[in-house]
């Protein structure tokens, strides 16, 4: 998940550095949502990682107090 956090703001910082130092048009401004999206689509990956693991490691009669009735 750190990783996808460093990803996001690496791709962003690239990006505004490009559109500010070089001969810009403007679409590489178009990226920028898109490398928001791309760090956090790790970051949601790792979650859901988490989350099944954490699963997996409760005691079955643990999951029963925590079902939802």
């Amino acid at each position: 998940m750190t990783l996808g956090q460093a990803l996001t703001w690496i791709l962003a910082i690239l990006i505004a550095v490009w559109a500010l130092n070089f001969g810009s048009t403007g679409w590489e401004l178009l990226l920028l949502p898109a490398s928001l999206m791309l760090g956090q689509v790790v970051v949601a990956s790792g979650l859901v990682l988490t989350m099944v693991g954490r699963r997996r490691e409760m005691r079955p009669e643990a999951r029963e107090e925590w079902r939802v009735v």
